[in-house]
């Protein structure tokens, strides 16, 4: 069997009455006519509790969520800050350094391509035909007359054509500091040659 309901009992209340889930209910229970109400130093108890609490509340600021536990995260993200903060200016630092050494290769590669153009430029001068020409006369070489070619034949054969001469030197050209050759006839060689 069950027991019969109470008149004023919690199970008789209606919906509009009854706190929402989660939420306390504050306001005071009126006095029950029964056996089971609250007792004179009950309710003192609850009034100095009640006291205690609006003083605490009064002096101390609504209280913050604990930092212990994310003290450790937010030293690691300041630390990733700096760490990339430092690679930045490291980096940007190097850069700099690496633009300057590269103005400095530029500048010695213009110098050192001037300067083979300039090189270039005087061998292509020192080659040329009159130049060699004067040279091989200050060496003193002469002109070869018509030399005699070789050229193969179709069957495979070689023959020369033309006849090979050997070249002869010129006189020197007369100087000032020398005197002038005297004039003495001379006798002709005999052809035969010296015995």
């Amino acid at each position: 069997m069950t027991a019969p309901a109470r008149a004023g009992s919690a199970s008789t209340r209606t919906a509009a009455q009854r706190p929402a889930r989660g939420e306390r209910n504050l306001e005071r229970v009126p006095e029950r006519s029964g056996s089971r109400g609250r007792t004179s130093a009950a309710e003192r108890a609850y009034a100095r509790r009640a006291s205690r609490k609006q003083r605490l509340l009064g002096v101390m600021p609504v209280r913050l969520p604990k930092l212990g536990t994310k003290t450790p995260f937010v030293l690691m993200v300041m630390g990733l800050l700096a760490a990339g903060v430092l690679v930045t200016l490291f980096l940007s630092l190097s850069a700099v350094a690496d633009s300057y050494k590269l103005e400095e290769a530029k500048n010695q590669v213009t110098e050192l391509s001037s300067k083979v153009e300039q090189l270039r430029s005087e061998v292509a001068k020192q080659e040329s035909p009159e130049v060699l020409s004067s040279k091989a006369k200050q060496l003193g070489m002469v002109p070869a007359p018509d030399p005699a070619r070789i050229r193969q034949n179709p069957d495979g054969s070689v023959s020369v054509v033309g006849s090979a001469a050997p070249a002869t030197t010129p006189p020197p050209p007369p100087s000032s500091s020398t005197p002038p050759p005297t004039t003495t006839t001379a006798a002709p060689p005999s052809p035969g040659g010296d015995h």
